[in-house]
């Protein structure tokens, strides 16, 4: 039945159909209201409540009329929102002032001004029943006898009518929250459906496309290196110049496809819980790193670590990369990194400080993004995805990242992640033994 009394422009906005029909339903108590006051406050003799309720019934049916013809609903709400101010200034000033029983009525206008009126209207309307409220409490103050044309006897009577018209407007307006919520949780939920969805369609389109690019790379490698074995005699320094070019390129992109693979495992890989030893795990990234010659100087030192239940893989991947990134970027003679821990509320907390180089602070954020390096490659070779991994495992771990750096000063990269502890009691004896500091 509401929906014959709303233009069919409004249907086409879920937000403006909600605010029409909110609209239309106090318009229809407004006018049950003057229809059954009207006549009573002739009875009583309420010259003023008479004359009022004609108005505001004669109102309540134009404004109906004009919402549907104009479907301007800015319009008829601002119309609305004034007639209706009106209509409550003369109630009260005509019953007692801050004492008439109609008082409570004017805090509807800004409450339901919310749902059909934009921001900047809102705060007029607001302003303007803030500013009446005001005005009356002014003239109670300096003495001003506001006119009681409202028989007394009356009084309680329509003291609880108000209460009455009130709440029943206010169930109307909290039953508007709420469908407003539900719309807004479902549009919420649906939009995060089809963003998940999106995005495992564009991980499994990284992983297959990675995927077939390793077999031409290949192919492109060996026929590189079977031209240069035998042709190498018949072409001059400038072709073997190029030759080269496009071998290293080629091997740049090789590099590059194997990490994309990595990040799209990373990303659709279900996280094992596991019983994971920190102090072994680094002891083995140690070693590893040990095996090569610009990392023979290193020194690498972390404290007592506890077991963690976490995805083991996971977890080299992610102190691995940090702890070469400290020796890679580092043109101190003694490279060091430092690794600090403490328990933060709930969280682990770590902090992997290095000697090296550092960076300029502007850039730090942009560390972690895809394919974004800050130095030249042939200096320090690498395809920019690493850091982006670690911050993926951090998250998916419910940690955050975050880093401090300056120029020739060194960085310290700190980080937390939301995984528990083993107690000693449920460990294996030979798991939880103290690990010393290591030194390459």
């Amino acid at each position: 039945m509401l929906d014959k009394l709303i233009p069919d422009s409004f249907k086409k906005d879920r937000k403006v159909y909600r605010g029409s029909v909110l609209m239309i339903r106090i318009s229809l108590l407004a006018l049950l209201s003057s229809i059954i006051l009207t006549p009573l406050f002739y009875q009583i003799g309420y010259t003023e409540g008479y004359h009022v309720g004609l108005y505001a019934g004669l109102n309540v049916l134009f404004f109906m009329a004009l919402m549907y013809h104009s479907a301007n609903l800015t319009l008829a709400g601002n119309y609305f929102a004034l007639h209706t101010l009106v209509v409550f200034t003369i109630l009260i000033w005509s019953s007692g002032g801050l004492d008439s029983p109609f008082l409570m009525w004017l805090i509807t206008i800004p409450t339901v001004t919310v749902f059909y009126l934009k921001k900047l209207y809102r705060r007029i309307w607001t302003g303007l029943t803030g500013l009446t409220v005001f005005m009356f409490w002014l003239g109670q103050l300096w003495g001003y006898d506001f006119p009681r044309n409202c028989p007394a006897e009356w009084l309680p009577f329509f003291a609880f009518l108000s209460y009455l018209l009130v709440s029943i407007l206010f169930v109307a307006v909290i039953r508007s929250f709420g469908i407003s919520y539900r719309i807004v949780r479902q549009k919420l939920e649906r939009s995060n459906k089809e963003l998940k969805h999106s995005n495992k369609e564009l991980e499994r389109f990284a992983y297959i496309a990675s995927h077939d690019l390793k077999s031409p790379l290949r192919n492109i490698v060996s026929f590189l290196n079977l031209f240069e074995r035998r042709y190498s005699d018949k072409v001059d320094d400038t072709g073997r110049e190029y030759l080269q070019y496009v071998s290293e390129s080629a091997q740049q992109m090789h590099l590059l496809v194997d990490d994309i693979l990595e990040y799209s495992r990373t990303t659709n890989r279900k996280a094992k819980v596991e019983s994971v030893n920190l102090n072994v795990l680094l002891t083995q990234i140690s070693k590893q790193l040990r095996e090569q010659p610009d990392y023979q100087r290193a020194v690498i030192e972390w404290p007592e670590l506890p077991v963690f239940e976490a995805d083991n893989t996971l977890l080299m991947q992610l102190f691995q990369n940090f702890l070469e990134n400290g020796l890679k970027y580092n043109d101190s003679s003694e490279p060091q990194v430092l690794i600090r821990y403490e328990q933060r509320d709930g969280h682990q907390y770590f902090a992997v400080e290095d000697n090296g180089i550092g960076l300029d602070p502007k850039f730090k954020d942009q560390i972690f993004e895809m394919f974004k390096r800050l130095h030249n490659k042939n200096q320090y070779p690498g395809t920019g995805i690493g850091l982006a991994i670690c911050k993926r495992i951090i998250e998916d771990y419910g940690g955050q990242v975050w880093v401090d750096t300056e120029v020739n000063k060194g960085t310290t990269i700190h980080f937390t992640l939301a995984v528990p502890t083993l107690s000693p009691s449920v460990l294996p004896v030979e798991s939880h033994k103290p690990s010393e500091s290591l030194a390459l």
